[in-house]
Parts: structure tokens; C-alpha cells; sequence
């Protein structure tokens, strides 16, 4: 059986943050939008794949790939610039820092770590009840 050797083939892969698999005011089908534009943007900000492009490696409909990126868009994890100047060429997408995912995931450990005392205050709470 042969196995993946990540450190082979790093460069094919797309780094996706913790807080975007997380943020549960994505559905599924807006995350893999969301990751495909990520993956196509390599090391910048931006891309511009055409819907077709979105849809096909996506395995969604071009309407999908509209109700998703108008989503997207609308709440400020993308930016859509539509190239006016120039009919027929591809809209740019440019990816919005919308929190940073550095604070995002600092923020819920320290929410976790701060759940985890109230309960252990509670418990002792109880013991000296007893």
C-alpha cells in the first residue's frame, strides 16, 4: 500500500484555517466555493476563475456557484470586482481578511479555557454545599 507523502506534494494543496471549517454561518457548499477561490489565489489575495471554472471543479451548478459567491460577497469573505473595462474577461476575487484567523482561534480558546474554570468553580461550589 502506498501512502501520501505530504511534504512531496505540498504545493498542491490549499491551507485552510480552522476558523473557516468552523464558522458555521457558512454552509458546506459556500466553504468549498470559498476554499476553491482560496486554492486558485496561491500566495496572493486574488484570482479570478471563471464561474465555469467554479462550477466544474466545484462539481456545483452555475447558479450555485452565483447564490455562493453573492453570498460570499455579501458578507464580506470575498470581494467581487467585475472587470467593466473590459467585456468578456473574468470577474476578480479578492479574498477579505474578514477576521484574523490567528485572534479568531485565540478567542475560542480562551472562551474554552474560561468555560472550563466557571465548571470547575461550580464543582467546588457543590462540594462545599455538601
Amino acid at each position: 500500500m502506498n501512502y501520501l507523502n505530504v511534504n512531496e506534494i505540498k504545493n498542491h494543496f490549499v491551507k485552510v484555517p480552522h476558523a473557516l471549517l468552523q464558522d458555521n454561518r457558512l454552509k458546506p457548499t459556500q466553504k468549498l466555493v470559498l476554499i476553491y477561490i482560496m486554492g486558485r489565489a496561491w500566495d496572493t489575495t486574488r484570482t479570478w476563475p471563471t464561474r465555469d471554472e467554479i462550477a466544474t471543479h466545484c462539481g456545483i451548478s452555475l447558479k450555485t456557484v452565483s447564490n455562493c459567491t453573492k453570498f460570499l460577497s455579501e458578507n464580506s469573505y470575498i470581494e467581487i470586482r467585475n472587470k467593466e473595462d473590459k467585456p468578456g474577461r473574468n470577474n476578480v476575487y479578492h479574498i477579505i481578511d474578514r477576521y484574523s484567523w490567528k485572534d479568531i482561534c485565540w478567542k475560542k480558546s480562551q472562551v474554552k479555557r474560561v468555560k472550563e474554570e466557571i465548571d470547575t468553580l461550580n464543582e467546588k461550589k457543590q462540594n462545599i454545599q455538601m
